[in-house]
């Protein structure tokens, strides 16, 4: 009938809205110009912003929660709080991909080993690597040694995890360095629940 097919288009329009909206949003925390931690305007400018209907407005927002680009906040104080992409929560991501895939540990961990070395072999061709990449993985060796007089395993533990992460970090190359972040933020999970048992 009729009115089924106006109530089919309006569902299929107001989708279509929310991800224009939503899109935009994304666009403007991705490109740097809404910060980590910046609120978002009040839902009342963002409806004259955007010329869209409160529904559609607050699909766009649950699209955004969604991806972990912000966090609605109810009540008084209420508002988006906008988050920028970070290791840990590509890892989150990662991880939730890899269950589904039921990937086992070790194949996280042969990955790992994979990467790693191209990572140092960049860390080691950078010309400014003797006053960026090798003083912070010098001291992060000496935490170590620390740690094992000290018989610290935990410790011990956190110390070689920030040696593997300098030198993703020291790589400078950033599609390599959140790759291997991410894997290795997975495997310090595990490897931590592993020393505290």
């Amino acid at each position: 009938t009729m009115d089924d097919s106006r109530t089919t288009a309006s569902q299929l329009r107001q989708p279509r809205l929310a991800e224009i909206v939503a899109g935009r949003v994304r666009d403007e925390i991705l490109n740097g110009n809404l910060e980590d931690g910046h609120r978002l305007p009040r839902q009342e400018e963002m409806f004259s912003d955007f010329q869209v209907s409160s529904p559609s407005l607050r699909e766009a927002l649950r699209i955004l929660e969604t991806e972990g680009l912000i966090t609605v906040q109810r009540g008084k104080v209420g508002g988006a709080i906008v988050h920028l992409p970070s290791e840990q929560r590509i890892a989150y991501m990662v991880a939730m991909v890899l269950q589904t895939k039921l990937t086992q540990l070790n194949d996280v961990g042969k990955a790992i080993v994979e990467l790693e070395p191209i990572c140092t072999s960049l860390c080691a061709e950078r010309p400014d690597r003797l006053t960026t990449v090798v003083p912070a993985l010098r001291a992060v060796i000496e935490r170590q040694r620390d740690a094992v007089e000290r018989s610290d395993s935990i410790e011990l533990n956190m110390a070689a995890r920030e040696f593997h992460e300098g030198i993703a970090t020291g790589c400078g190359s950033t599609t390599l360095m959140v790759t291997l972040g991410a894997l290795e933020t997975l495997w310090t999970r595990h490897e931590s629940e592993w020393a505290r048992r």
